[in-house]
């Protein structure tokens, strides 16, 4: 991996351990691998960061499949929420949780965006966020005029694939607006995620039936948003 040689020695050392006791790593949580280490969780997250990933999660995952323990699209999507439920417990998650949640509270008005089964979820959204205090509104037409919210708004765009040609232009419109947008999102890699100010993403897999629908489990973008939701308390919203 060429972005090896940008670590300092401090993290070629941690990237050393990770690659060493990668059978071990991908069963840890990022606190616990900080203890192990003596380094703060930033650090690992950086040293992640710099080798090209999201985060140490990410890291995880890319580690679970050179190690072939993760599982197959065939399998139970089970197996898949119990793990995205395990990396809840990482500091990582907190981090980006309470990072989205300070957006969201200075934020004036909260606007949300989906489509499919994603609007669903962003109607379902909009209306938690209302109830626990929050001004938002759930966009449903997509032919409306951008240019009435303004940029003390945040959206939060719901998208599976992340590549949807709707959502994108939505994206690349809300930024001509210095709109500050977060992106809940199965891959970090995707456009969605790499266009907006932040990304929540939850890797689950994403197959398309003959009718050329999604069958990605939505568990993960509820659990994200109720804990966004929640983090508006520490803000005096409520």
């Amino acid at each position: 991996m060429d972005n090896i040689k940008y670590l300092s020695n401090l993290e070629l050392e941690i990237y050393h351990y990770v690659i060493a006791h990668k059978d071990t790593i991908t069963k840890m949580k990022m606190k616990e691998l900080s203890a192990i280490l003596h380094v703060s969780p930033a650090m690992i997250s950086r040293v992640a960061k710099k080798l090209g990933y999201v985060g140490f999660t990410e890291w995880k995952i890319a580690l679970k499949i050179d190690n072939n323990e993760y599982i197959k699209p065939n399998e139970s999507n089970l197996n898949y929420i119990m793990d995205f439920f395990q990396r809840v417990n990482d500091g990582e998650f907190d981090e980006d949780v309470r990072e989205v949640g300070k957006m969201v509270a200075q934020g004036d008005t909260i606007l949300f965006y989906g489509l499919g089964i994603s609007d669903g979820i962003a109607k379902a959204g909009a209306m938690l966020f209302n109830r626990h205090g929050k001004n938002a509104i759930h966009v449903e037409d997509f032919s409306s005029r951008i240019d009435v919210f303004h940029q003390d708004d945040v959206a939060i765009v719901l998208t599976v694939s992340g590549e949807t040609p709707e959502m994108i232009q939505v994206l690349t419109l809300l930024k001509e607006r210095h709109i500050q947008t977060v992106a809940i999102t199965n891959l970090a890699t995707s456009l969605a995620a790499r266009s907006s100010d932040k990304a929540l993403c939850y890797y689950m897999p994403n197959m398309r039936d003959q009718h050329f629908f999604s069958n990605a489990t939505q568990v993960p973008v509820i659990y994200y948003l109720e804990a966004i939701a929640n983090e508006l308390k520490q803000y005096g919203i409520d």
